[in-house]
């Protein structure tokens, strides 16, 4: 029986890999409150695509990130979800690996702050878990996503947020991927696309639904790299 509490970090996050690495090894410098905060966001931001090798054939596939929904809360947490897949659009089935890898980040920044774990020179407190997950538990995403690209595809308007209906969060920004370009926004707590906002929820929250299915779903891939850009202030040992 495959044990899949045997997980790997990715450096910070559990994934149902029986290997990880990260492509890019950046160089490490001595860690700050400054560099610990931009290594956490580095970490909630994930890697621009995994790379995954099966069990059954052994070959490896590229998986593309199509989706990242991040939100920022100043001094308490950071917090990300990110889908990857071979096709970037839901009517498109790519027949060599039809699956996904989905990505759910947080950083306890509170925990950091109070314990000034960057004076010893520890890394950020962070909970990650990256898992692939076969095509049977991708297809809802198709329905989730439907909401979300209508909120977009013609065009992105911001309006004041009303006083009284502000988020627990205070930054968000959102990144989706479509085979005509990409979309890349960031915006603050005080505007507000109600739309985008709620379909960008739900896919998040499907993608957390996802993960918490494939805990008992054991091993399904041999090796899972994830390619993080060559940053130099990134601390990951």
């Amino acid at each position: 029986m495959t044990d899949n509490k045997l997980q790997c970090f990715d450096p910070f996050g559990q994934t149902n890999a029986r290997q990880c690495a990260n492509v890019h090894e950046p160089v490490a410098q001595p860690m700050t409150l400054v560099f610990q905060y931009a290594t956490a966001g580095e970490m909630a931001q994930g890697p621009s695509s995994v790379l995954v090798r099966h069990l059954q054939d052994g070959n490896e596939y590229g998986f593309e990130r199509i989706f990242r929904l991040l939100v920022r809360v100043p001094n308490k947490r950071v917090e990300s979800w990110a889908l990857y897949r071979r096709a970037r659009e839901w009517d498109e089935t790519d027949d060599i690996d039809p699956g996904c890898v989905l990505r759910h980040v947080v950083w306890d920044a509170a925990v950091d702050m109070a314990n000034q774990t960057w004076l010893v020179g520890a890394g950020p407190t962070l909970a990650a878990v990256t898992r692939y997950v076969n095509a049977a538990e991708c297809v809802d995403f198709g329905r989730l996503f439907g909401p979300l690209d209508r909120a977009l595809v013609n065009g992105f308007v911001l309006s004041n947020r009303p006083r009284t209906q502000m988020p627990t969060w205070q930054e968000i920004s959102l990144w989706r991927s479509r085979d005509w370009g990409l979309i890349d926004l960031a915006w603050h707590s005080t505007m507000e696309n109600a739309a985008a906002e709620a379909a960008g929820f739900d896919v998040a929250g499907g993608i957390e639904g996802a993960l918490r299915r494939s805990e008992t779903a054991g091993t399904l891939v041999q090796t899972m790299k994830m390619v993080y850009p060559a940053t130099p202030y990134l601390v990951l040992s």
